[in-house]
């Protein structure tokens, strides 16, 4: 005895229904309209279209030849079609192509064209492919053809444009040093500080292990500042500028000036960045 498998749209009409035999093979397809009516039925000789225009034929022997049927009155000679191929849909694509101008997207390796494809791609008015790597092996796969039309355009932006942030005064890099060697942590915090100090609205916050490490990377921070600003960590011109920095995050005072400034932090994070000319550094207290 055969099953019945039905179809429901997001409104819940039923909108097709395959009958297939014991076997589970699909003998029947059975499309339906909102209305409760046979709209059209594929079966072994064919698509028979139930609700054709008196001016159609009612049966045909292909999927194509019923797709002719229907576009050749609505599309014009010179229109010209885009076709996303898939690995099912070469044999409408070959139709397509053989009637209108065809440009076929490629989107992906699985989706590539071979060599039985041949017919298809000399047909077609051009092929759009992601990656000069999938463009290369096409034409490997069919080095007769000519690949003059092919084109690669990528389905993605390939330069980095971020715009102008009108919410952050400074891009925040957050570094969680999850477990690394003290050898690998002070290469890359060289590379991340001269990166602050190339880059005016860069920031830097750095999840530690433990109250040493934090110390150490804090004292480190301040010798790259201060030698980025040729003063002493220990000199008077920087006990004045880190106390009159002070006054400054606590609004008892305004300046513009080039400083450097250690400020208390939340446990266990250190902060340093560089705002225009103000580097700014954090330590435990």
């Amino acid at each position: 005895m055969g099953t019945r498998t039905e179809f429901y749209d997001d409104r819940g009409f039923l909108s097709a229904s395959f009958d297939a035999d014991e076997d589970a093979n699909v003998t029947r397809r059975t499309w339906w309209t909102p209305q409760g009516q046979q709209a059209m039925i594929q079966d072994q000789s064919g698509y028979h279209w139930s609700l054709a225009p008196d001016d159609l034929p009612k049966d045909y022997a292909t999927f194509e030849a019923l797709l002719g049927a229907v576009l050749t009155p609505a599309v014009a000679t010179e229109d010209h079609f885009v076709v996303r191929l898939t690995r099912d849909n070469h044999a409408l694509a070959q139709f397509i192509s053989e009637h209108w101008q065809t440009t076929l997207q490629v989107a992906s390796q699985m989706d590539l064209p071979d060599a039985a494809d041949a017919a298809l791609i000399s047909a077609s008015h051009a092929v759009i492919l992601p990656t000069e790597q999938m463009k290369q092996r096409l034409q490997r796969r069919l080095p007769d053809q000519d690949a003059t039309h092919w084109r690669v355009i990528a389905p993605f932006a390939t330069d980095l444009a971020l715009g102008h942030s009108n919410e952050a005064e400074n891009l925040l890099i957050y570094w969680h040093l999850n477990n690394l060697t003290a050898a690998r942590t002070e290469a890359v915090y060289v590379k991340l500080l001269a990166a602050l100090a190339r880059h005016t609205d860069y920031a830097l916050k750095i999840n530690v292990h433990n109250q040493a490490e934090a110390e150490t990377m804090s004292q480190r921070a301040l010798d790259v500042i201060t030698q980025f600003y040729g003063i002493g960590g220990d000199s008077a011109e920087f006990v004045q500028i880190q106390q009159a920095l002070t006054k400054k995050k606590r609004h008892l005072c305004r300046m513009s000036m080039k400083a450097c400034w250690m400020v208390p932090v939340k446990q266990k994070w250190i902060d340093c960045h560089r705002s225009n000319t103000l580097w700014r550094g954090s330590h435990f207290v």
